[in-house]
């Protein structure tokens, strides 16, 4: 189906490449009303966090990802975002989403400078995952847990804003019958983004598009 109209419509890829840091946490954080509550649902959805981890290489902002490894017990091999369930421990979601990653990639806490968050959104796997977008200096030690995932891999954001690796596709939530139009990426490097990581990509380029302001 044809690229839907609205802010994303007109986003110049190219553009990204001049954002720093600043613009970004700008660009993430503008005036809104408080998040949405969960969807009443039987069971209720669980709460959780992902990170949105950016770094600059080449003169441009990437974004990383994680393949998944076969042993976990969902989304088995596919792309995601590192993250997980939050804990009654943590302070925050951006806490549960920076102790998700130390868990799984070796990324430490300390490294990653929290820019913003996004509204959270529910998964077909019924969690409630609010993502956290977060820049770190390139490069970094990562240490993956290989029982969670199988290796980590970066993608320019100037690539993922570009329509012509988007095919993009329409359908209804399977939980709530919410009507969804996601993208399913051309594979970058043999990684194929689409599902919810692909509906979060297009939050954060949606929320820095530079035509949109």
């Amino acid at each position: 189906m044809a690229a839907p109209s609205g802010p994303l419509s007109g986003l110049v890829p190219d553009a990204l490449r001049e954002l720093n840091e600043e613009d970004i946490r700008r660009r993430l954080q503008p005036a809104a009303p408080a998040p949405p509550a969960p969807p009443r649902l039987s069971p209720p959805p669980r709460i959780a966090a992902v990170l949105v981890p950016l770094y600059r290489t080449a003169g441009e902002w990437h974004m990383l990802f994680t393949e998944r490894s076969q042993e976990v017990a969902d989304h088995k091999g596919q792309v995601s975002f590192p993250g997980g369930q939050s804990h009654p421990q943590d302070a925050d979601l951006a806490t549960t989403a920076l102790r998700e990653t130390q868990e799984e990639i070796g990324l430490d806490p300390s490294e990653v400078r929290v820019l913003g968050l996004l509204a959270p959104m529910l998964t077909v796997t019924n969690f409630w995952v609010t993502p956290v977008v977060g820049a770190f200096d390139w490069p970094q030690p990562f240490h993956l847990a290989p029982v969670e995932v199988r290796e980590v891999f970066g993608t320019p954001l100037r690539w993922l804003a570009d329509a012509s690796h988007m095919e993009w596709m329409e359908g209804k939530h399977p939980l709530t019958g919410e009507h969804l139009i996601t993208a399913i990426y051309a594979p970058y490097e043999g990684h194929t983004i689409w599902g919810a990581t692909a509906r979060i990509v297009l939050q954060v380029l949606e929320a820095l598009n530079p035509g949109a302001r």
